[in-house]
């Protein structure tokens, strides 16, 4: 009944894992990714 839910829910889940897994774990990557691709809400994260 919920599993195009579930599947849409745990996809969304992994994809945003993957994109922060970079600055989670410390990995080098370009400010340009943290600047422009990360940064949702300009004031709240100091990426």
């Amino acid at each position: 009944r919920y599993k195009l839910a579930v599947y849409g829910l745990t996809g969304s889940a992994v994809f945003l894992f993957a994109a922060f897994y970079p600055v989670l774990s410390g990995i080098p990557v370009s400010t340009s990714y943290t600047t422009y691709f990360l940064r949702w809400i300009p004031s709240a994260w100091p990426f």
